[in-house]
């Protein structure tokens, strides 16, 4: 089913935020009540409904209805779909409606951040920022950008200083993975450069190529004339330093 690959594909993404995916699964919640009420299956699954003679079609159709029951049984008894959800009172993170500070400082509160955070000084940098953050909202209907590059856009307009308490709760929460897949990916990674044939490698170069590999968005003809012109780097590969 496509509901199914949709959400697949979207909880084993590098870029969706967790205040994302909590709308994504409340979406493929409600594809499946859907579903299940309007008796749709899929368009070639009802032509080959319709080839069976009625008995069979009607017992056909009845288990494809009960798995829809039990998929929906399946997620609801894992997932908290309530408005209690701490992913739920996060989502206005998505900048798609009006943000009021009362959001902010509850999510402070829900997260227990209040020793890390100044909500004084995050009050004044909530203000210096109204504007911006009203634009951003309002152009999110006609955006593509993800909510990491909607906060990313917003923060650069603003010198560090200014936005500090702002952007340690956002990185906070948008840190946070949407599921295992990325950190896996992460392993897998480390595990095919830390071969045996590299044993000796250091822990910090092992770690310099993982950042390099998931964070540098360069095809190997870009990187390669990057690299080139940086005698420093250059000279850093040819040292034994890599190896310590």
């Amino acid at each position: 089913m496509s509901a199914f690959g949709t959400l697949i594909k979207e909880s084993q993404g590098n870029d969706i935020a967790i205040t994302e995916m909590h709308e994504s699964l409340c979406l493929f919640r409600s594809r499946l009540i859907q579903r299940q009420k309007d008796g749709f299956f899929g368009y070639q699954t009802k032509l080959i409904l319709n080839k069976l003679v009625e008995s069979e079609e009607i017992k056909v159709i009845e288990d494809f209805k009960l798995f829809y029951t039990n998929c929906q049984k399946y997620i609801e008894k894992r997932y908290n779909f309530s408005d209690e959800n701490i992913f739920a009172r996060l989502k206005f993170l998505n900048l798609e409606t009006e943000i009021s500070f009362d959001m902010i400082e509850n999510a402070i509160a829900l997260l227990k951040l209040t020793d890390n955070i100044s909500v004084d000084h995050l009050y004044e940098e909530f203000n210096l920022l109204k504007s911006s953050l009203d634009v951003l909202v309002g152009n999110s209907k006609d955006t593509t950008a993800t909510t990491a590059q909607k906060w990313q856009q917003l923060f650069q307009q603003f010198p560090k200083k200014d936005t500090r308490n702002m952007f340690k709760l956002v990185s906070f929460i948008l840190s946070t993975p949407t599921s295992n897949c990325f950190p896996e990916r992460v392993f897998s990674q480390m595990n095919l450069k830390w071969s045996d044939a590299r044993n000796k490698c250091s822990v910090k170069l092992i770690k310099a190529e993982l950042l390099v590999q998931f964070n540098l968005q360069l095809s190997c003809e870009e990187f390669f004339k990057f690299t080139k012109e940086k005698r420093d780097i250059l000279k850093e590969v040819k040292s034994s330093q890599k190896y310590e």
